[in-house]
């Protein structure tokens, strides 16, 4: 008979304590039977997956496993921007130096190609003045025109170069120079190439406009002047207005009265204080009305006056009475006050020990 093999007896608990059998023993634990052929060992802790499963396939998995965090800047980075904007401040720099170069090349170029051209007029003149004496020119001409292109080249020279006569020379040949190739300017010129320019319309523009300022201005003095006449009308009259215009008739009846008060040496004195008074009554209209020194001048205003006091002693004598002249009552003068904001600062600083008279005489200080 076959023995049959006696079950495995398992020790997981035993008086309280929990026991495992051990997995490296194999059968030889615990377990006093044979072991059985299907129990293997096992891998502590997580067993991976498959190679490439974890792999994301798509774009989309594979941008999510990207850090979208905002990155804090570094040292480095800062240190980078700085360099990278060095960088472009010298490749302008370097511009700007290479611009200037080239412009001062260019005006040196200038230079020389104008100083070339003046070199080679004067020598075709002074040529064609030697050409001129040999062919049909006398001696004396000849030298004439030779002293001439010398003096000339003379004053072509820099102005520091030359004496004072000279220099006076240099400017009136400099000024001929200009008016030719002013007038060659303006015979060659042409006007519809010039008067499309945005400049040149621009120009014409603010020509205009000054022309409509002026004109306002013409306007505002004739407003003005009728606003004077208007205000002598109020404060003297319509009688005395008439009086005031200098016509043919009140010159002419002037006249006639410094005649008569030349024929009467007698009054001469009462005469006399009369055109005192005229004087006193034309400088007081002229203060209080500034816009008749633009009409008038203090001595037709005494003559003005002096006939107003004639009127009035006609009027009189033929019991007429005048209207009083209403006069405005004299402004009160404003009162002034002076503020300081230093709110006394001035004061102490003052009479500050620094500030002191002796401070300021004693050498030692």
């Amino acid at each position: 008979m076959a023995t049959v093999a006696a079950p495995a007896v398992s020790i997981g608990n035993y008086k309280g304590v929990m026991l495992c059998n051990r997995p490296f023993v194999g059968g030889t634990g615990t377990n006093k039977g044979p072991a059985p052929a299907s129990k293997q060992a096992f891998v502590c802790g997580n067993v991976g997956d498959k190679p490439g499963i974890n792999v994301p396939i798509s774009s989309k998995e594979r941008g999510a496993h990207v850090d979208l965090r905002p990155k804090s800047k570094t040292a480095l980075q800062k240190h980078k921007k700085w360099l990278e904007e060095l960088r472009a401040t010298k490749e302008e720099l370097d511009k700007q130096y290479a611009d200037e170069a080239a412009a001062k090349a260019e005006r040196q170029r200038k230079f020389m190609q104008r100083e070339a051209r003046m070199r080679a007029v004067i020598r075709k003149t002074k040529q064609r003045a030697l050409v001129g004496e040999e062919e049909d020119a006398s001696p004396a001409e000849s030298k004439e025109a030779e002293s001439k292109v010398e003096a000339e080249a003379k004053l072509r020279r820099p102005m520091w170069a030359l004496t004072e006569q000279q220099a006076g020379e240099a400017s009136e040949l400099l000024e001929g120079d200009k008016a030719e190739d002013l007038l060659a300017f303006a015979q060659n010129l042409d006007f519809d190439k010039y008067i499309t320019d945005s400049e040149v319309s621009a120009l014409i523009e603010n020509v205009r406009s000054r022309i409509k300022e002026l004109e306002a201005a013409d306007d505002n003095d004739d407003d003005a002047t009728a606003k004077s006449e208007a205000s002598i009308d109020r404060k003297l009259g319509s009688e005395v207005r008439k009086a005031m215009q200098l016509t043919a008739a009140n010159l002419k009846s002037f006249q006639q009265k410094k005649d008569d008060d030349e024929a009467q040496p007698k009054e001469a004195a009462t005469a006399a204080g009369e055109e005192e008074d005229a004087a006193s009554v034309a400088q007081s209209l002229l203060d209080v009305d500034k816009a008749l020194g633009s009409i008038h001048s203090k001595k037709s205003l005494a003559a003005v006056a002096e006939r107003t006091k004639q009127t009035a002693e006609a009027a009189r004598s033929s019991n007429k009475k005048l209207l009083a002249v209403d006069e405005e009552p004299p402004m009160p003068e404003p009162v002034v006050v002076k503020h300081c904001d230093d709110e006394g600062s001035r004061l102490e600083a003052k009479k500050a020990i620094s500030n002191l008279p002796y401070m300021h005489r004693n050498p030692a200080v």
